[in-house]
């Protein structure tokens, strides 16, 4: 059998699914002298925000390596371009020493970006000053009149090509490539622009799909552990340091903070919780099915498949 490094057997399986589904419990059951893993979570490269976005704790990550947890403050922004960079550098060391890569998470934008090539447009400064200066609903509108293909549908999640009107950060870009090209920016995602890669390994792989009452159950549980763990003085502390601040953005930590101020109760909040992330997960089921990379898997089936995956490439 050739080696992970190995030109033939240059294989990044991929471990995907909706938040809460068990993907972290999974790979960290599975030989850590063997696999590390590269983190799929646009949520898990901050630091400081451990709970909320359920990254591995110490002791999961003492049995399994994981790499691309914990690299932004949580003032910084996160783009998909710094997750790709990084991303392809973690996949080569760790092949470099012998190991196998595994891509394991939740966002389906950011692993959509590593199956493809990025485009590298330069704007002048003149054009993002022109573009800052603009409101965030003047930039909506005319990204609109200029790339009205640009924007998800009401209820879509936002994919490669497509983004939400209320992202602030990829509308103002979005902008700006048209602008400077004159070209649609969702243009440069069609297949034809987006076909070839710019990396020499293999990505696919499996997306965790779990029985539905058992997910919702496990929901709830998460939802209380993430409170009894401190998810509320952890977004506390987050906020006194940084105000509302990029990563406060992600999902639960508007309903904590609304606790920590006083402002409603932990009963309220696990509900939140409980609803959000049901919402968020329908969503993320939505893109993986989607995926033809992907194959739907479930829990007791993934480290065989694994296995089976990883042979007949070698």
């Amino acid at each position: 059998m050739k080696s992970p490094g190995s030109e033939r057997s240059r294989l990044v399986p991929a471990l995907m699914g909706p938040t809460g589904s068990g993907k972290t419990g999974l790979v960290c059951a599975l030989d850590g002298e063997r696999f590390e893993v590269v983190s799929c979570d646009s949520r898990q490269l901050y630091v400081g925000l451990e709970i909320g976005s359920a990254a591995p704790t110490e002791q999961e990550q003492a049995r399994m390596p994981h790499h691309l947890v914990g690299l932004l403050g949580p003032d910084q922004t996160a783009s998909v371009g710094f997750f790709r960079k990084r991303a392809l550098a973690a996949i080569e060391d760790i092949f470099s020493h012998g190991r196998q890569p595994l891509l394991v998470g939740g966002t389906g934008f950011y692993y959509a970006a590593l199956r493809s090539r990025l485009f590298d447009v330069r704007v002048p400064d003149r054009i993002r000053v022109e573009i800052e200066a603009l409101t965030h609903e003047e930039r909506i509108g005319r990204l609109r009149t200029l790339d009205p293909a640009a924007f998800v549908e009401p209820g879509e999640q936002p994919r490669s090509g497509r983004i939400h009107e209320n992202d602030r950060y990829r509308v103002q870009r979005a902008l700006e490539i048209c602008v400077t090209t004159g070209r649609p920016w969702s243009g440069f995602w069609s297949p034809g622009e987006r076909s070839a890669t710019d990396h020499s390994f293999q990505l696919t792989g499996f997306w965790l799909n779990p029985p539905e009452e058992a997910y919702r159950a496990g929901l709830r549980t998460r939802a209380q552990s993430m409170i009894s763990r401190g998810l509320v003085p952890e977004a506390g502390a987050v906020f006194e340091k940084y105000g509302e601040c990029a990563a406060l953005k992600t999902l639960g930590y508007r309903e904590a903070l609304a606790v920590y101020r006083g402002e409603q109760d932990e009963t309220w909040l696990e509900d939140q919780l409980v609803v959000g992330h049901r919402q968020y997960a329908k969503r993320q089921r939505t893109w993986f099915r989607k995926e033809a990379s992907l194959t739907p898997i479930s829990a007791q089936a993934f480290a065989g498949a694994l296995d089976e995956l990883i042979l007949k490439q070698a």
